[in-house]
């Protein structure tokens, strides 16, 4: 494999992606599902784009024999279908990190809102100084803290 068919292989992909799930082209997506339920389906896949997408850019590999076409065509396919999948994987693990981030962060601020409503609670004597839940809250908020 040369670094020509690589270029060739990361273009298809990221013209897949771009052609099947970014928003840019969510109108056309539409568009077509509106007509065929089946062609929906194709046009929301990177995979699926990924082999219409590759049948120009051959061109751009420019193998000289029919067998070698064909054979650059299904490596081109997959090696575009690989890198989609690893482009959505990565993409879904950062929504996931960023995700618990914000569950952790909300969860913090609400910890903390407790303690104080507890303290003021305390302060005007309606609670008892010393409970066991305090505690419990007050760990989890330290807890919280180091992450």
């Amino acid at each position: 494999m040369n670094s020509s068919f690589l270029l060739t292989a990361a273009a298809v992909a990221v013209i897949s992606w771009t052609l099947s799930s970014e928003r840019l082209f969510q109108a056309p997506r539409q568009w077509v599902a509106k007509r065929s339920k089946l062609l929906a389906l194709g046009v929301a896949c990177p995979f699926c784009v990924g082999g219409w997408v590759a049948v120009p850019a051959l061109s751009l590999v420019s193998p000289e024999t029919i067998p070698a076409i064909i054979s650059t065509y299904f490596v081109l396919v997959g090696a575009s279908g690989v890198l989609t999948t690893l482009y959505g994987t990565a993409r879904q693990l950062l929504k996931l990190a960023t995700s618990r981030a914000t569950i952790a962060a909300l969860e913090a601020a609400t910890l903390t809102a407790r303690a104080k409503r507890l303290e003021k609670l305390q302060r005007r004597n309606v609670l008892p100084t010393s409970t066991s839940d305090d505690a419990t809250h007050v760990d989890r908020i330290a807890s919280l803290a180091r992450v």
